[in-house]
């Protein structure tokens, strides 16, 4: 769980880096703002090809 939220802090990181809304994240990621909120709580199951999009679409590194 620890490392869920380790990786749901990141995430809102790179959001907020971008200067991006969690809509406009949720828009970029094709996805739904709920399902958004959801991957923030950090206790969501990412696939690695959800990782690899997130890490494509913020620029960031998720995966060190």
């Amino acid at each position: 769980m620890e490392r869920r939220m380790m990786l749901a802090v990141k995430i809102t990181e790179g959001i907020k880096r971008k200067g991006l809304s969690q809509k406009e994240f949720a828009e970029k990621m094709c996805k739904r703002p709920s399902e958004i909120s959801k991957w923030l709580k950090g206790d969501h199951n990412f696939t690695t090809s959800t990782l690899f999009d997130i890490e494509d679409v913020l620029d960031i590194h998720i995966m060190d």
